[in-house]
């Protein structure tokens, strides 16, 4: 166990060294400073409990900033589907009939999933929640609550699918 003083400040001497290469990584990936400011805060969070027992913490920081990056575009992503732009044509806005149609597509597909995969997919797209935080959600590891989630997405896009 690393001393609370010490790790402390070696959590200090991590993030002097690494923060701007870090951010950077971020803003390669997100292209908005914003972003990429708020993802390199949340890499810092997610080694704060490690300071001072990570052997590499360079390369770790980088795995996790990449991964997390990917995350966030994944759910811009997915965001951009839900929410179309708003100069795109709605459903809601030609048809009622279409538009109910939809609605009881996507329950439809919905009821198709476990409770599990429920639980984790709206957590990712309802509630935009990361993975790292469905999974602490879930009491699942991070690589299960990714394979929940995109299982639940594959699913429930096969399930919403016309046949």
């Amino acid at each position: 166990m690393v001393a609370p003083d010490h790790a402390d400040a070696a959590m200090a001497g991590i993030y002097a060294a690494n923060f701007d290469p870090i951010y950077r990584l971020c803003l390669a990936f997100l292209r908005n400073h914003d972003d990429a400011a708020e993802a390199a805060q949340e890499v810092f969070t997610r080694a704060l409990p490690l300071a001072g027992q990570l052997d590499d913490p360079r390369g770790w920081l980088h795995r996790v900033a990449r991964n997390h990056c990917r995350d966030q575009l994944r759910q811009r992503h997915v965001r951009a589907a839900v929410h179309p732009r708003s100069d795109a044509p709605a459903i809601s806005d030609d048809n009622p009939e279409r538009r109910a149609l939809a609605r009881h597509a996507l329950r439809e597909a919905f009821e198709t999933l476990s409770e599990r995969e429920r639980e984790a997919l709206g957590r990712a797209v309802l509630l935009d929640r990361p993975l790292q935080a469905i999974a602490d959600d879930l009491g699942v590891s991070y690589a299960s609550a990714a394979q929940l989630v995109s299982r639940a997405r594959r699913r429930a896009s096969t399930a919403a699918s016309p046949p």
